[in-house]
């Protein structure tokens, strides 16, 4: 599991979709705890390898470090692991269709993300897939819950729609969860009672607006503090 974060107990806040160093640096600064940089071809929120560098360069710099995770999606084991390398990525998230051939190789810890479809996902199916990886050899730092809608063909999240809760508090019973889909400053505190979660995930509820993939710095400060005073 997760051992180098700063913080003496969940659940942890991860900020994803990071892709300015302004707000990186709010994330630092605000005692968020995980940053996420999206990787993967198809997200609206992806980030070049110049700009990813950048980004932990400065932060690598602070006080309060938050550990660098790495979202991919359906891409090779030897360019997830060359970008890990050259962006010093700490976890890596796979939200695509990976397999034990690919989780096996990779360098670093893998958070595995698990599609929620609202109404129709149910934990005991989640669960019976976590069995089954596990029986077979996978090892998994955690899984992150995301809300897929029943028309995508992705698995890649970023929503901002939530889930049954609930269904995040019997995983979570077995196995370390991320919560995500539709969180933001005004319901996590809720999200948190309910899920009891090892660690909240946001990317669209501290952005801007709906059109902008730009994050709003004083929802970010917002979305940490509420988590932090939820324990």
């Amino acid at each position: 599991l997760i051992t180098s974060i700063n913080h003496a107990h969940p659940p942890y806040v991860k900020i994803c979709g990071i892709r300015d160093i302004e707000s990186a640096l709010c994330v630092a600064n605000n005692g968020g705890d995980m940053l996420g940089l999206i990787f993967a071809a198809n997200s609206k929120r992806k980030i070049t390898l110049e700009q990813a560098k950048l980004i932990v360069t400065e932060v690598h710099s602070c006080q309060h470090r938050p550990l660098i995770v790495g979202v991919f999606a359906n891409q090779t084991v030897e360019e997830i692991n060359d970008i890990v390398k050259q962006v010093e990525i700490d976890y890596i998230q796979l939200h695509g269709n990976e397999g034990f051939d690919i989780v096996t190789k990779l360098i670093k810890p893998v958070i595995r993300s698990i599609p929620v479809i609202p109404n129709e996902t149910t934990a005991e199916q989640i669960l019976n897939i976590l069995h089954q990886e596990k029986q077979a050899g996978w090892r998994i730092a955690a899984v992150l819950l995301d809300t897929k809608l029943p028309q995508s063909n992705n698995n890649e999240g970023g929503t901002g729609q939530t889930f049954d809760w609930s269904i995040a508090a019997t995983i979570g019973l077995e196995y370390p969860i991320i919560l995500a889909g539709g969180l933001n400053p005004d319901n996590v505190q809720s999200a948190v009672r309910i899920a009891n979660p090892w660690g909240v995930d946001v990317a669209s509820g501290v952005e801007k607006d709906k059109n902008s993939v730009e994050k709003d710095h004083e929802k970010i400060r917002q979305f940490i503090a509420n988590v932090k005073l939820s324990h």
